[in-house]
């Protein structure tokens, strides 16, 4: 299985995330130089972009193959990719933007929560986390952690030092590695460091 995901998506032409796109392409928002940090990169095109544009990125993956195939795909010194366990990963420095990308949601929702606190404590002011993650209705949900926009906002209005600037739904259909056509139903969230 693992081997059939790399071939399909370990390629040069592979996109940067929409969403990701969106957010820095916005004229509202201004990038400044700094650091950024991707949770579980896939093949690291997030990283990449950010480096390209603007940031430091400290990329991290549990997964050796992974972490080779990235640095295959990506030439940037700006980017230090990290064999690191979500579960155990403890930033050693703040940073202005943190990404994450349909990887929460191999976290059971108590893990995932632990982690928001350790993000939020590493954000900068005017620091922004962009994550998009699995809603109920999601074809993955039976394999997946999924969250809704309530509990979301739940949780993230229990950190006083952050706003959150975006919280919505998105859909798209989507191919499996097995070519299986599954219905995509993604909750996207922007928060910003305020304090």
């Amino acid at each position: 299985m693992k081997k059939k995901w790399f071939a399909i998506n370990f390629t040069e032409n592979r996109r940067i995330s929409p969403w990701l796109l969106d957010f820095f392409e916005n004229k509202t928002y201004t990038p400044k130089v700094g650091y950024a940090l991707d949770i579980w990169f896939g093949i690291g095109q997030d990283s990449k972009y950010l480096a390209e544009k603007w940031y430091k990125v400290d990329a991290i993956d549990k997964d050796p193959i992974a972490i080779q195939k990235a640095k295959e795909f990506n030439h940037h010194d700006t980017i230090n990719f990290m064999q690191q366990d979500i579960h155990s990963f403890v930033p050693t420095k703040n940073y202005d933007v943190i990404i994450a990308f349909l990887s929460i949601f191999y976290l059971s929702k108590s893990s995932a929560k632990n982690l928001f606190t350790k993000i939020v404590e590493h954000m900068n002011v005017d620091g922004y986390l962009i994550m998009r993650l699995l809603w109920p209705q999601d074809d993955w949900k039976e394999i997946r952690t999924t969250w809704d926009i309530k509990e979301l906002r739940d949780v993230f209005e229990q950190y006083k030092q952050v706003k959150i600037i975006s919280l919505q739904e998105s859909y798209a259909k989507k191919y499996t590695a097995e070519k299986i056509l599954k219905n995509r139903h993604y909750v996207d969230i922007v928060v910003q460091k305020i304090i």
